[in-house]
């Protein structure tokens, strides 16, 4: 009956929930090809089901975690057994370039308990698997979800020059492809920082940018630039940073990060999915 009274959709599948603590009895519909909610028309709110009207919104995608600031190298089947050694997982897979076929540097996970989701945010946000590469783990944003927004807009500029603070020039080498409406070059406590954000109002304008800008040199010194988490600002993001108070030391030693890497990258081998 609920597939009959949406006839344009493609629907992959129909759950009834019948006693879902936040919500009225209802069902959930997952479809064959989402994007199309891109364009899901405000005054669509109600729908008939057996003559009788009931309300339709698109729901939120709560319980996505998203790791950045992986090694462009990391493998699909090694992100896989990265994010398992954590808890049991429902879904995980690494971004990719629509335009070159290869990872973006950061991935999704949805683990099978919110519990598990948590603690795998907090063990894994922080932690360096590879020299000098420092994992960003957050929630993604719990409302709607499409393959446009999963595309990062915000830049991470890592290994900046030691006390390099010129905007001037640190705007104009981002500016290659499009100039940014947000750079900045990060300050803590009034110290300088070696890193800074950019950001772009379009996805295919941050991806062509990194892709120009990565390894490239500033005084001598090669930066390297990531992807941020898609769809928070990059002001919120700095903020959160530079605010961010100082980790402290795991009581529990962590096996060194380089052999952290190499280990995953032969068990993917051992293992291809």
């Amino acid at each position: 009956d609920i597939r009959d009274s949406f006839p344009d959709l493609s629907i992959l599948s129909v759950v009834i929930e019948r006693n879902d603590g936040r919500y009225k009895p209802g069902g959930k519909l997952y479809l064959n090809n989402p994007d199309i909610l891109d364009d899901w028309p405000k005054s669509r709110s109600t729908a008939f089901v057996k003559n009788k009207e009931v309300s339709v919104c698109i729901g939120a995608s709560d319980g996505w975690l998203c790791l950045a600031k992986l090694p462009m190298s990391l493998s699909e089947p090694a992100f896989q057994i990265l994010v398992a050694s954590y808890g049991k997982v429902k879904e995980a897979f690494l971004m990719i370039s629509e335009r070159t076929g290869e990872s973006k540097g950061y991935g999704l996970i949805k683990y099978m308990s919110s519990d598990a989701a948590a603690q795998a945010k907090h063990l894994l946000d922080g932690r360096e698997l590879e020299a000098g590469h420092v994992l960003d783990c957050d929630w993604l944003n719990s409302g709607r979800i499409t393959l446009v927004s999963l595309h990062s807009k915000c830049l991470y500029v890592n290994h900046l020059p030691q006390n390099y603070r010129d905007m001037g020039e640190f705007r104009k080498r981002f500016s290659v492809v499009k100039n940014p409406p947000y750079c900045q070059i990060a300050m803590k406590n009034g110290v300088i920082q070696n890193w800074g954000l950019v950001e772009f109002f379009d996805h295919e304008e941050a991806e062509e940018t990194r892709d120009r800008m990565n390894g490239v040199r500033i005084h001598n010194t090669p930066i390297r630039v990531h992807y941020c988490i898609p769809g928070v600002n990059a002001i919120n993001i700095y903020m959160q940073v530079v605010n961010a108070p100082e980790k402290k030391k795991a009581l529990l030693h962590d096996a060194p990060s380089a052999n952290v890497y190499s280990q995953l990258q032969k068990l993917a081998k051992q293992n291809p999915s």
